[in-house]
Protein backbone atom coordinates (compact mmCIF):
# COMPACT_ATOMS: atom_id res chain seq x y z
CA UNK A 1 0.00 0.00 0.00
CA UNK A 2 1.07 3.42 -0.41
CA UNK A 3 -0.21 6.59 0.31
CA UNK A 4 -0.04 9.59 -2.22
CA UNK A 5 1.10 12.42 -0.21
CA UNK A 6 0.00 15.23 -2.77
CA UNK A 7 -3.85 14.03 -1.96
CA UNK A 8 -3.47 12.13 1.08
CA UNK A 9 -5.25 9.25 -0.69
CA UNK A 10 -4.39 5.52 -0.58
CA UNK A 11 -3.59 2.83 -3.25
CA UNK A 12 -3.29 -1.01 -2.84
CA UNK A 13 -2.11 -3.46 -5.42
CA UNK A 14 -3.60 -7.41 -4.99
CA UNK A 15 -3.20 -10.18 -6.82
CA UNK A 16 -5.19 -10.50 -10.35
CA UNK A 17 -5.20 -13.36 -13.11
CA UNK A 18 -2.10 -15.14 -14.67
CA UNK A 19 0.44 -13.60 -11.95
CA UNK A 20 -0.49 -10.23 -12.61
CA UNK A 21 -1.46 -7.35 -10.00
CA UNK A 22 -3.66 -4.10 -10.32
CA UNK A 23 -3.63 -1.28 -8.28
CA UNK A 24 -7.01 0.69 -7.10
CA UNK A 25 -7.55 3.47 -4.67
CA UNK A 26 -8.93 2.57 -1.31
CA UNK A 27 -12.34 4.30 -0.33
CA UNK A 28 -12.96 2.37 2.77
CA UNK A 29 -13.18 5.15 5.17
CA UNK A 30 -12.74 3.26 8.15
CA UNK A 31 -9.55 1.23 6.23
CA UNK A 32 -8.32 4.57 5.46
CA UNK A 33 -8.34 5.98 9.32
CA UNK A 34 -6.49 2.65 10.02
CA UNK A 35 -3.19 3.54 7.82
CA UNK A 36 -3.34 7.45 8.46
CA UNK A 37 -2.75 6.16 11.91
CA UNK A 38 -0.20 3.80 11.23
CA UNK A 39 -1.80 0.69 12.44
CA UNK A 40 -0.18 -2.59 11.77
CA UNK A 41 -2.54 -3.91 8.49
CA UNK A 42 -2.54 -7.71 7.98
CA UNK A 43 -1.38 -8.82 3.88
CA UNK A 44 -4.43 -11.42 4.51
CA UNK A 45 -7.28 -9.52 3.78
CA UNK A 46 -10.52 -9.61 1.34
CA UNK A 47 -11.40 -6.70 -0.51
CA UNK A 48 -14.52 -5.18 -2.66
CA UNK A 49 -13.49 -4.30 -5.64
CA UNK A 50 -16.13 -1.77 -7.54
CA UNK A 51 -15.78 -1.00 -11.03
CA UNK A 52 -17.48 1.55 -13.26
CA UNK A 53 -18.98 0.86 -16.43
CA UNK A 54 -16.37 0.57 -19.57
CA UNK A 55 -15.20 4.44 -20.88
CA UNK A 56 -12.59 5.57 -23.17
CA UNK A 57 -11.35 9.05 -23.67
CA UNK A 58 -11.18 9.42 -26.92
CA UNK A 59 -12.61 6.71 -29.81
CA UNK A 60 -9.00 5.47 -30.41
CA UNK A 61 -8.32 4.41 -27.12
CA UNK A 62 -9.11 1.41 -25.39
CA UNK A 63 -12.18 0.45 -23.43
CA UNK A 64 -11.31 1.14 -19.55
CA UNK A 65 -12.41 0.73 -15.85
CA UNK A 66 -12.08 3.28 -13.01
CA UNK A 67 -11.22 0.73 -10.28
CA UNK A 68 -12.04 1.33 -6.57
CA UNK A 69 -11.28 -0.68 -3.03
CA UNK A 70 -14.54 0.07 -1.57
CA UNK A 71 -13.98 -2.27 1.27
CA UNK A 72 -11.19 -4.79 3.00
CA UNK A 73 -12.09 -6.92 5.38
CA UNK A 74 -9.06 -8.30 7.57
CA UNK A 75 -8.83 -12.25 8.25
CA UNK A 76 -8.27 -13.53 11.28
CA UNK A 77 -5.61 -16.46 11.75
CA UNK A 78 -8.78 -18.17 13.18
CA UNK A 79 -10.70 -17.72 9.68
CA UNK A 80 -7.60 -18.16 7.47
CA UNK A 81 -7.20 -21.71 8.87
CA UNK A 82 -10.99 -22.36 7.34
CA UNK A 83 -9.13 -21.05 4.05
CA UNK A 84 -6.97 -23.54 4.44
CA UNK A 85 -8.89 -26.40 5.62
CA UNK A 86 -11.00 -25.35 2.59
CA UNK A 87 -8.24 -25.76 0.07
CA UNK A 88 -6.73 -28.86 1.27
CA UNK A 89 -10.53 -30.55 0.80
CA UNK A 90 -10.78 -30.98 4.93
CA UNK A 91 -14.09 -30.71 6.47
CA UNK A 92 -14.66 -29.52 10.01
CA UNK A 93 -14.55 -33.06 11.22
CA UNK A 94 -11.22 -33.43 9.63
CA UNK A 95 -9.94 -30.20 11.55
CA UNK A 96 -11.93 -31.54 14.77
CA UNK A 97 -9.65 -34.71 14.62
CA UNK A 98 -6.22 -32.98 14.19
CA UNK A 99 -7.03 -30.72 17.09
CA UNK A 100 -7.57 -33.27 19.13
CA UNK A 101 -4.99 -35.94 18.30
CA UNK A 102 -2.43 -33.20 18.86
CA UNK A 103 -3.43 -30.76 21.17
CA UNK A 104 -6.68 -32.32 22.78
CA UNK A 105 -8.91 -29.54 22.23
CA UNK A 106 -12.18 -30.06 19.52
CA UNK A 107 -12.32 -26.27 18.27
CA UNK A 108 -10.11 -23.90 16.71
CA UNK A 109 -11.41 -21.95 19.22
CA UNK A 110 -9.98 -23.01 22.25
CA UNK A 111 -5.74 -23.17 20.70
CA UNK A 112 -3.91 -20.68 22.11
CA UNK A 113 -2.29 -17.92 19.48
CA UNK A 114 1.29 -20.12 19.36
CA UNK A 115 -0.95 -23.27 18.94
CA UNK A 116 -3.23 -21.48 16.37
CA UNK A 117 -0.39 -20.61 14.39
CA UNK A 118 1.07 -24.09 14.48
CA UNK A 119 -2.21 -25.78 13.30
CA UNK A 120 -2.53 -22.92 10.08
CA UNK A 121 1.71 -23.09 9.85
CA UNK A 122 0.89 -26.98 9.33
CA UNK A 123 -2.35 -26.80 6.80
CA UNK A 124 -0.45 -24.29 4.61
CA UNK A 125 2.49 -26.78 4.41
CA UNK A 126 0.11 -28.94 3.26
CA UNK A 127 -0.87 -29.34 -0.97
Amino acid sequence: MRKYNDTGKWEASFPATNSQSMKAKITDLAFIERLNNGTDISQECLITISLAQPWRKSPSEELACWKLIAAVIELSEIDLVLFEMERIGWTKKNGSLYLQENYKKKMRQELTEIELREFLDYLKSLD
